[in-house]
């Protein structure tokens, strides 16, 4: 049943009541005027009082990007004859090339007069990459800030020598010595004193380098190119370099990569007039150390003029044991017929004819806790019927991995059974055995050691030099005296009269008297890491 005509005329009349009275209201409701600047323009436009910002920017169908700021904030009630600004803020990011600088490094000789200098590389000036962050505010620049900064091409530092002059006499002693400092290999005659620089290069790494044993050649290692090195991810180079030449070019080898080990065969030149090499080699790697070894033995045959003529693998590229991946290192006998091989848990030779190691004694590695792995120095007698080394331990295969027990042992080639001599010679222990005929016979002095002076200390003890005899009977410290401190470690070499021996003090080269422990200075400048001596 519908309403009545009746009922329906209050109701509408009633409807028509209200709505003209909401007219009244909105029409009685003021409005005010505010200013909108936005885009380079300024409008003026009418709200209702009350409208926030954001209702005067809708009105006016202005949209806002996601940087753009406005004044007063949108949330913000417009005020009467007020201001709106809207500011358009635009970002973008520029890249830059910028050259840098190179630095001047000067190294200070003796090898030169006092005053003179002389350039051993060139300075060149590297790349950076900058990326810029620029903000903009209604087309106007008001910020210019680096947000990243990318080395293309590190540069190269300017090497200049500086001679400072030298401080002792010209020394004198039998055959001839190498030595690299600062990159370069410099060569000093025994005869009268003269030295001159054989490479100047600078980029020498000192992981290889070794005289011939009739002085001719200078098999070394050096740094590659940085080009080279980033696109191959080389670590070094093997090249040789003639002592016969003034102006000597160096040769490569065309071997790369080389870390624990590379000399030359005892026996070179043999009665053909050719040289034997050999070499280990490893893989570059990003994890620490930075390479992989591969625990080969590479052979390569030069011919007299330095050529190779021929190159074998006689061991395989192979695991090299737990500790492998460190390396192996090697050691010629004197014979040129096998070479010995140190490893972090074994020792054992390799015979030419046949290329198997031969396993001859393990030992309990040392754990260092670190990136690197200890191997047994290795030495031989004049004969080659004895290999001596430092093992880890008692050779017991019991003792404890971090124990800071390293004692020298003799190994008789036709027993096998290794000889104990001394003990508590420290991490870093080095040996050397005298080069003298009478060996056999029981030569005094026959044993040049440098041993810890704290073993206790572990890596932090300082190192002397003692002599001793085959049975470790005689034991004398040699240099430097118990009142002065001690030595960093340091290759130990005998001269080839097995009269002195050659060592590293502070970082110059010192010959050491047998007899007195006198020391005689061949560099004053701090700068040597590496040397060799011949007859």
């Amino acid at each position: 049943m519908g309403f009545s005509w009746r009922l329906r005329m209050p109701m509408v009349a009633l409807l028509a009541l209200l709505l003209s009275a909401c007219a009244a209201r909105s029409a009685a409701q003021p409005s005010i005027t505010v200013r909108l600047q936005a885009d380079g323009q300024e409008t003026t436009l009418q709200v209702p009082q009350g409208s926030t910002v954001k209702d005067v920017l809708d009105r006016a169908q202005v949209s806002l990007g996601l940087l753009d700021r406005v004044e007063p904030p949108t949330y913000e009630v417009a005020e009467a004859q007020g201001l709106i600004r809207v500011v358009r803020v635009e970002e973008r990011f520029e890249i830059e090339q910028r050259p840098l600088g190179f630095q001047e490094q000067i190294l200070p000789s003796e090898t030169l007069p006092e005053g003179q200098t002389r350039l051993i590389q060139a300075g060149k000036e590297g790349i950076e990459e900058i990326t810029i962050r620029v903000v903009l505010e209604d087309g106007v620049e008001v910020l210019r800030a680096p947000v990243r900064r990318v080395i293309v091409e590190e540069p190269l530092p300017e090497i200049l020598m500086v001679g400072v002059g030298q401080t002792y006499a010209p020394p004198q002693f039998p055959g001839t010595i190498a030595y690299m400092a600062g990159g370069n290999a410099w060569v000093i005659d025994g005869a009268d004193g003269s030295r001159r620089v054989l490479i100047p290069s600078g980029d020498l790494d000192g992981r290889v380098f070794s005289l011939s044993p009739d002085g001719s050649w200078l098999l070394f290692s050096r740094r590659p190119e940085r080009e080279q090195q980033a696109d191959e991810g080389q670590i070094n180079s093997l090249w040789i370099a003639s002592l016969q030449s003034q102006n000597p070019a160096p040769r490569p080898l065309l071997v790369a990569n080389v870390i624990q080990f590379a000399d030359w065969s005892p026996i070179s030149p043999d009665p053909a007039g050719q040289y034997l090499i050999a070499l280990s080699t490893v893989e570059p790697t990003q994890a620490a150390p930075g390479w992989q070894a591969n625990n080969d033995l590479i052979l390569l045959r030069l011919s007299a003029d330095g050529t190779v003529i021929q190159r074998q693998t006689l061991v395989e590229t192979n695991a090299g044991g737990p500790f492998g991946w460190w390396g192996t290192r090697y050691l010629w006998a004197p014979t040129g017929t096998r070479l010995a091989f140190a490893r972090g848990d074994v020792i054992g030779w390799v015979d030419l004819a046949d290329g198997e190691p031969v396993r001859a004694l393990g030992m309990v590695p040392f754990r260092s806790g670190a990136d690197w792995v200890w191997l047994p120095p290795l030495a031989w007698n004049p004969t080659g019927s004895h290999l001596y080394f430092i093992g880890h331990g008692d050779l017991s295969l019991e003792s404890s991995l971090s124990a800071l027990d390293f004692s020298l042992f003799a190994l008789p080639m036709d027993s096998g059974r290794p000889i104990p001599i001394l003990g508590d010679l420290g991490i870093f222990a080095q040996l050397a055995i005298r080069p003298v005929t009478e060996w056999e016979a029981g030569a005094t002095d026959a044993i040049a050691l440098l041993a810890a002076v704290e073993p206790s200390l572990g890596e932090d003890s300082r190192y002397a030099l003692y002599l001793s005899d085959l049975d470790g009977s005689n034991l004398r410290r040699l240099y430097p005296p118990p009142d002065q401190p001690g030595l960093l470690p340091t290759p130990v070499l005998w001269s080839p009269d097995g009269e002195k021996l050659a060592i590293l003090d502070r970082g110059d080269l010192y010959l050491i008297d047998r007899q007195t422990g006198r020391p005689q200075a061949l560099t004053a400048d701090g700068q040597t890491v590496a040397f060799d001596w011949v007859p």
